[in-house]
């Protein structure tokens, strides 16, 4: 198990890693800023590809409530893995307001979709092949959402959580 200060910061990083292993296997290139985030990360128009941890809890990855506190009390984290991008956007010129083409959207959407599920997949195989922790350690996929536009911005996170400690 994962026993020590570092702990969660050590996940994040092993998550980070394997995302960015699975880019070097495809031919889509990696979001330019790559960090290990405290809460949600900070998103800009360069794009991003971050790890977050939202929250440590007692009990295993796959339990729906907590556990009661025992002398060897499971302990879990939750850990998001965010991409973003910049998106099309409205505008306007001389007081008319232009809507992004359709194909432009679209093409947009397509381009993030394929990188939220290289981000999806990347984890299950590595969590599958044991090298995204130890062997045996509990790791549970959560959902992968998108993330609603927000200044140019359009992003993905997927959630899962990893068990951390005894």
């Amino acid at each position: 198990m994962l026993e020590h200060p570092n702990a969660l910061f050590d996940v994040a990083e092993a998550i980070l890693d394997a995302v960015l292993a699975a880019y070097e296997a495809t031919d889509l290139e990696p979001p330019p800023r790559q960090f290990i985030a405290h809460g949600t990360p900070p998103f800009d128009c360069d794009g991003i590809l971050a790890v977050s941890i939202p929250r440590l809890f007692a009990g295993l990855p796959n339990a729906n409530d907590t556990s009661p506190i025992q002398c060897a009390t499971n302990r879990s984290a939750e850990f998001q893995v965010w991409v973003g991008k910049c998106v099309p956007t409205v505008d306007e010129a001389a007081g008319t307001v232009i809507l992004p083409s359709a194909e432009e959207m679209t093409e947009s959407a397509r381009d993030l979709a394929a990188h939220a599920w290289l981000i999806s997949s990347a984890i299950i195989r590595s969590a599958n092949a044991g090298t995204l922790v130890e062997e045996g350690t509990a790791v549970v996929l959560g959902d992968l959402v998108p993330v609603s536009p927000r200044g140019g911005i359009g992003a993905y996170v997927q959630a899962l959580r990893v068990q951390v400690g005894v």
